[in-house]
This record gives C-alpha cells, sequence and structure tokens, in this order.
C-alpha cells in the first residue's frame, strides 16, 4: 500500500498516477528484486521512464537476474546499506546535482550583463534548472530511441538560449560521462571554423596527440573526431557539436563563407551517424530560413521550443548569484526589478542592470538597492539607454565625431528585413579613426564587446537590446538603416565580382543604379575615393569605366558609337564637350607651336565643336538671333537644323556663315578672339611639324582608327572616342566623323576675308569618306553657305585662354 501519508490512497486510480509522477519526477530508482524483474508493470514503468527520458538508478536487493531494460546501466547492489547507500547518493548528485560539481570563485564577477552566461559563469547560472533537466530528457529520448542527429533551441531573442546552452547544459552534460563527450560551444560567427576545430582539439586526450597538417580543415575535423570515439569508454558515445547563433549562418553567408561551414558540419554529421550530435540555438524569426537554407533534409533534426523567462524565475536570477558571493540585495530592489520586468528585453536589461549595479555599487558596499537603482537607471526599461546617453551626448558632440559614431555602429548591424536585424563583428581600422574614443567607451561600458582574433582586433554588440531599447540608435535604424544595407549589398556583390568579373550576375551597376549607391555613401559620411578594395572599383563610375574601355583596340566601331551615345545619356563629363555651369561652350585647348616661330604659336580645340555647345548658341537670348553677328555675312539669318540631335556629337549641318557667326558670339562670352583654322594651323594640329605625317597617328591607314566609310556606321558618333586619333599635340577627331571648315577660301590660301564670293576649304574627311579620302593633307571646297550632316567645325585663339590648356592627350 505504501507511505501512508505520501503513498497513494485507497481507491485511487493506481496506475494512472503513476504515469502521473514519472512524468513529473526528476529521476526514478528502480529497487530490483526478483518479482520487480518479472512483474509487467514494473516493465511497463522503466519502459515508461525511459521514453521520457528520465535518468534511472537501478538498486538491487537480491540476487534476481538484471532487469532487460536495464542491462546497460551500473547496478548499486543493497547487500552493505551504508555503501549501497553513498553510491546511490554519488550517482544521483553526480547526474542530477551539476551545480554541485562546480567549483566556486567568490572574486568572479556574478552578473555578465548583456553578454550571455559562458561555462565559465555556470556556477553563476541561474533560473533555468527545468529547461536544463527538458533538454537533457529530450537528448535521452534521442539516445535511446532515435535516429536525430541534430536538436536546435529556438527561442526568441533575449529568451536566453545561448547562456542556456553554454552555461546550463554543456556543463550538466560533462557530468554524464557514460555516453555524452561535449565540445564547448561555438559561436557562429566569421571565426566559426577555427573555433569549432580548437573546440575538438580541446577533447583530445593528452596522451594521443595526433599531427594537425591536414591539407583542410574537414581532413583536421575528421581525424579528431576519430581519435576522440577511439579512446571513448561506450561506443555509443555521442560528440556533441554545440553551434550557437545559427541564424548567423543564413544571413552573413558571404562575409562568414557559411555554405562551405554547413558542409562540413552535414559531412561529418554523415560520416559519423551513430555518434555526433548537434545541439544549436536558432531565433526563433528565422526559423523558416533555416528549414530551407540550414542542414540538409536527410538529417534528421528535432526541434525544442525555448519560452522566455517567467517573472517567477527572476528572483532566482538575482539572489542565485548573489548567494554565492555574499552580496545582500534589497528586497524592496527585487520586488522593483520583477515588476519592471514586462519588455521582451527583460531577461537582457536585468541582466544589464545587475551587472551596473554590482559595478556601481555591490562591489564597494556588499549590497544591492533599490535607491542606487532609481537614482542611476529610473527603472529597467531605460538602463541601457540611459547609460549610452550618457557617453553618446548628441548635444555635446561635434559633428564629425556623431557621425562617424553614427556610421561605426550602423556597420555593425544587417537588416535583413524590414524591422529585423542582425548584428556582426567588424574590424577595429574599418570603422572612422574619428569614432574610436567614443567606440571605446562603449566597449568599457559593456554596450560593444571587443575580441582579438589572429591579431585582428574587431568589435561587435554585446546583445540585440542596444539597438532595441536605445532610441537614439533605432533612429539611425530608421533613418539610415536602407544605406547601410545598399552599401552592405555592394560589399557581398564586389567579392563576387572580383571572383568572377565576367559573370553578368554581378556585372558593375549603371549610373542610375550608381547614383543611389553614391546617395547612400554620402548620407553615411562615407567618401567613394577612400573606400576599401574591392568595394572602390566596383563602385567606379560608369563614364570611367566607358572611357577605360575606349583606349582598348579591341573595342569595335559599333561598340564605340554606343559609349559615345551612353555617355551623352548620363552626362558626359569630359572637359571641352559640353557647357559650363553658365550655359557657356567649354573649351579644351591645345597649344600648338608653329614651325616656322614659336611667336606664332594658338590655341585649337581638342574637339570639334559640339551639338550641345552649337545649341547654347542658338538658345542664347543674344545668340544665335542676334544680327550683331552675321554683319558682313548674309542678308538674311539662315536656318539650322542638327541632323544626329545629342549632345556629345559634333555639331552638323552648319555652314562657313554660321561657324564663323558662332566664333563672334563666343569671342565675347570668353573674353578672347576666337575664330576658324587656315589649313595650314589646321595641318599644323594634325601632324605636329611632321610634316610627312600621313595620317594624325602616324604614316599607316587603320580603319578602326577613326569613323570614316570603313566603319560601316554611315552617321556620326559623339566626339573623341578615338584615343588611337589624337594628333602629336593632343587634338582629336581630326580624321573623319565630320569635315571641318576653315577659314581661308579654296583657292587663294593666305586670303583670310569673311566674303561670302568665295568658295572655302573643309578638311578631314566625314564618316561617308573612305580613309584615302581623309589624309591629313586632303582638302576640299565647298560653297560659303553649303551645309550638309557630315560637315561641322572646330576653332582655335591666337590668345591664351584662362581655361587650362591640355598639354597632354587626354580623352
Amino acid at each position: 500500500m505504501g507511505h501512508p501519508e505520501y503513498g497513494l490512497c485507497i481507491g485511487e486510480n493506481w496506475e494512472s498516477s503513476l504515469y502521473a509522477h514519472l512524468k513529473n519526477c526528476v529521476a526514478v530508482i528502480a529497487i530490483c528484486s526478483v518479482n520487480m524483474v518479472e512483474s509487467k508493470w514494473c516493465f511497463a514503468e522503466i519502459t515508461h521512464a525511459k521514453a521520457l527520458g528520465k535518468p534511472i538508478f537501478p538498486l538491487k536487493i537480491d540476487n534476481c537476474g538484471e532487469h532487460p531494460l536495464l542491462l546497460h546501466l551500473q547496478h548499486a547492489v543493497y547487500d552493505n546499506i551504508e555503501i549501497a547507500s553513498k553510491a546511490l547518493d554519488a550517482s544521483i548528485k553526480n547526474t542530477l546535482g551539476w551545480r554541485d560539481t562546480l567549483k566556486i570563485n567568490p572574486n568572479h564577477v556574478p552578473f555578465p550583463g548583456l553578454l550571455y552566461f559562458d561555462e565559465s559563469d555556470a556556477p553563476f547560472f541561474f533560473g533555468r534548472d527545468k529547461e536544463v533537466r527538458q533538454v537533457i530528457e529530450k537528448l535521452r529520448i534521442i539516445w535511446e530511441f532515435k535516429e536525430t542527429q541534430s536538436l536546435i533551441l529556438v527561442g526568441s531573442s533575449g529568451s536566453g538560449k545561448s547562456s542556456l546552452l553554454r552555461a546550463g547544459l554543456l556543463p550538466s552534460l560533462r557530468n554524464m560521462t557514460d555516453f555524452w563527450i561535449p565540445a564547448r560551444a561555438t559561436l557562429c560567427d566569421e571565426f566559426a571554423f577555427d573555433n569549432l576545430l580548437s573546440s575538438f582539439t580541446a577533447l583530445r586526450k593528452e596522451q594521443f596527440r595526433i599531427p594537425m597538417d591536414f591539407q583542410s580543415r574537414s581532413e583536421a575535423i575528421n581525424a579528431l573526431i576519430k581519435e576522440i570515439l577511439d579512446h571513448a569508454d561506450n561506443p555509443r558515445t555521442k560528440i556533441i557539436i554545440a553551434l550557437d547563433q545559427l541564424e548567423n549562418l543564413i544571413t552573413d553567408k558571404k562575409t562568414l563563407n557559411s555554405e562551405s561551414f554547413l558542409s562540413i558540419i552535414s559531412i561529418i554529421l554523415k560520416t559519423f551517424p551513430r555518434n555526433l550530435f548537434l545541439i544549436g540555438t536558432l531565433r526563433s524569426d528565422y526559423y523558416a530560413d533555416w528549414n530551407s537554407k540550414g542542414l540538409p533534409a536527410e538529417i534528421p533534426t528535432e526541434i525544442l521550443d525555448i519560452s522566455p523567462m517567467n517573472p517567477d524565475q527572476f528572483s532566482d536570477v538575482i539572489f542565485g548569484p548573489a548567494r554565492l558571493v555574499d552580496l545582500e540585495i534589497d528586497p524592496l530592489l527585487t520586488s522593483t526589478l520583477i515588476s519592471d520586468t514586462k519588455s521582451e528585453d527583460a531577461l537582457p536589461l536585468l541582466a544589464f542592470v545587475l551587472r551596473e549595479l554590482w559595478e556601481g555599487e555591490g562591489k564597494r558596499t556588499g549590497k544591492l538597492t533599490k535607491q542606487f537603482y532609481m537614482e542611476e537607471f529610473g527603472g529597467l526599461a531605460r538602463s541601457v539607454e540611459c547609460r549610452a546617453d550618457a557617453i553618446v551626448d548628441t548635444k555635446v558632440l561635434s559633428k564629425p565625431e556623431l557621425e562617424a559614431l553614427r556610421l561605426s555602429l550602423l556597420m555593425l548591424v544587417r537588416e535583413e528585413s524590414e524591422g529585423k536585424f542582425v548584428h556582426t563583428s567588424v574590424p577595429w581600422c574599418a570603422f572612422p579613426e574619428t569614432s574610436h574614443r567614443l567606440l571605446t567607451m562603449l566597449i568599457d561600458a559593456r554596450l560593444l564587446v571587443s575580441k582579438v582574433k589572429d591579431q585582428e582586433h574587431y568589435v561587435g554588440i554585446v546583445h540585440e537590446a542596444l539597438y532595441r531599447q536605445w532610441s537614439t540608435f533605432l533612429e539611425w535604424l530608421s533613418s539610415y538603416g536602407n544605406d547601410v544595407r545598399l552599401v552592405r549589398q555592394m560589399e557581398s556583390l564586389a567579392k563576387s565580382w572580383r571572383k568572377e568579373p565576367s559573370n553578368p550576375l554581378y556585372r558593375q551597376w549603371p549610373n542610375e543604379g550608381l547614383q543611389l549607391v553614391y546617395r547612400s555613401l554620402r548620407r553615411l559620411g562615407l567618401n567613394s575615393e577612400n573606400l576599401d578594395e574591392p568595394l572602390k572599383s566596383y563602385l567606379q563610375p560608369e563614364h570611367e569605366r566607358l572611357i577605360d574601355e575606349l583606349t582598348q583596340l579591341g573595342t569595335s566601331q559599333y561598340r564605340r558609337s554606343e559609349i559615345g551615345d551612353r555617355l551623352a545619356t548620363i552626362g558626359d563629363p569630359r572637359h571641352g564637350v559640353g557647357c559650363d555651369k553658365n550655359g557657356v561652350p567649354q573649351i579644351a585647348w591645345c597649344k600648338v607651336t608653329s614651325d616656322k616661330t614659336r611667336s606664332e604659336s594658338f590655341c585649337i580645340s581638342k574637339y570639334p565643336i559640339t551639338y550641345a555647345q552649337y545649341l547654347a548658341f542658338y538658345n542664347h537670348p543674344e545668340g544665335y538671333y542676334c544680327n550683331n553677328w552675321w554683319t558682313n555675312l548674309t542678308s538674311r539669318i539662315p536656318g539650322w537644323s542638327q541632323y544626329r540631335i545629342i549632345g556629345n556629337h559634333p555639331v552638323d549641318s552648319v555652314s562657313w556663315i554660321q561657324a564663323i557667326a558662332f566664333c563672334r558670339w563666343l569671342s565675347g562670352q570668353l573674353g578672347i578672339d576666337v575664330t576658324l583654322p587656315t589649313e595650314s594651323q589646321w595641318q599644323l594640329a594634325a601632324t605636329g611639324r611632321l610634316p610627312n605625317r600621313i595620317f594624325p597617328w602616324g604614316q599607316e591607314p587603320d580603319t578602326s582608327y577613326a569613323n570614316t566609310s570603313e566603319s560601316r556606321l554611315g552617321r556620326t558618333i559623339a566626339v573623341g572616342m578615338y584615343p588611337q586619333n589624337c594628333s602629336p599635340v593632343g587634338v582629336f577627331d581630326l580624321t573623319g566623323n565630320v569635315f571641318e571648315h576653315c577659314i581661308n577660301s579654296f583657292e587663294k590660301l593666305t586670303v583670310e576675308l569673311f566674303m561670302t564670293e568665295y568658295n572655302h576649304a573643309v578638311r578631314g574627311g566625314s564618316f561617308l569618306n573612305d580613309m584615302t579620302s581623309a589624309l591629313s593633307e586632303s582638302r576640299y571646297s565647298i560653297l560659303t553657305e553649303e551645309c550638309d550632316y557630315d560637315i561641322g567645325f572646330r576653332i582655335i585663339t591666337s590668345a591664351i585662354p584662362h581655361q587650362k590648356i591640355q598639354s597632354k592627350i587626354h580623352i
């Protein structure tokens, strides 16, 4: 009938009652006797206890045989009550009282703050004993009955998953030496490979050393696992891989190289299906992503939900660690703290405040009081913000320092989707130097964490509560989050582009997209010229890439035409092609020295006058239709209509008369005398005092050097599309594209009269002429009023223009 006070009552349904007790108990002591071994009900109880994952402690009280379900367990024998009792107590304590086996350092900081509890903090980890037992029971069931190879602890941010894994579960499992061998937890960050390898290395027994000169990390990990298993006491031993913050592996694949890391994890799990087990933590809002992007479906996985702590558990969080260091807690403080724990970040905020109270009052006085708490923070919800604002006073900091800090903090956070953020570590050298002082202060305040890996200093955010509870940070994320996300996307694309430059998926962005990136860089206070590679090269302006392409000899005629039109579309930035901010044609001048005397030197326009430049004259209120420019030229102002209406194309369909009118107007705009070149000046610019030079580029014809009829384009293209066509003095397009007016008459080379009765000379050939008709010395005659869609002009001046003279060959 059992114990009269605690046993089963008469008339009670003993079967259902026993099963209820089995479900709620912590462990089962199996008293083995002849009758017990033969009892089908005892058999059912043991089966049920094993199915629930309860630890079982067998105690033999007679010479019965061993129970078939308990053959793998060591039994205590009751032939000596004292020895049996001590053995049973020790076993129970070893299995269930893992906390009692931990060594307590009285000088240890009892509260870690926003940082998770690690294994070194295990003696001070309270409030989660029930959850630790639940996980262990789950593992016992898996070990006994299932082929599952991974268990993922899923919970919301701030639920304490990392601390549960590191300071609760792993230390507890280390006491169960019969079949669990847990490696220390590996954080899924950029150092995950090295940390995982290190965690397995730490499990090796010292007498079994193996060389670590493997070709790959995968080989090294396989060898380590095999060595550990070869020397394990139990053939059914399971090595536990503990991976913390699995969500990082699916949110920053490029930075963490997570695909390779997950591949290695999958390989070793498949290689050791019976002896390798994965336990990981995962934010619940990434559960769906993990299902599709995490471990392969063929690796059996189970999920265990980790709920946030209830307020009634917070008293253990407060008092448990305090008792270990003889810290006195004001009861009013405890009740106030617990009543303040109503936000989703209740646990991390409580941990932060306890650490701050310990640092500010506890170490000095040996007690924590409500008065100090209220004076310092005024409540739990504003604790993080209060400490952060004390460092980052936006009203006192200089603008450069504030902008640098804003950029630095935003670098530590990635927005995966609207309102969904994850944080990452960033090398110290990547932060603006102006932010270093404030970053150091935030690290000292334990709001940021600093770590060193491979002699590189990294900084990260301690906990999500920093950017969820600090209004300044939240405002920055809201205002600049899209900018940061765009720049991060560019960094990822730049790395892929560097590896596969020909892959169309990673091609550099056109100007329209780059303008969005440049705007984000400016908003973040970044200078595109100071970016690190490969991002700087990846964000090279489109016009620079197009102009670089022109210098390649293999660039086709059609592509050169296409580049010119694209430059016109995005805004051709080349000096000498368009107009200045006042609408005055911007001329790039090249200096030419006479072959007779240097005193006869002149300057000539680097390019033919463009449509955009002539249009400025045409549209100017005192331009084309002003009678002043047409004196002695014509009795009426002629009409003009451009054939190729693209700004950076040479002006076409202009007569000699219309060209002279432009020169008169531009002279007034620039304050210097501007006119058309004589044929001798034109030829000198084309040959550079080398009289036997047949083409501007040399002696040999090359149909790829100019837009002549051989190009088969049948139209003009933008000026300056043939760097190879540059003359010795830096002048472009003296062969092909359009004929160019000269000031002198065709019959009398020395006559420079503005007389309409003369036929005038044109030089250089056009897109309608073959290359033999476009020699440097070839000349043609046209009427002064004649115009056609393959005739344009360029200008000269004998004065030294105020604008910078182009003395070198540039596009």
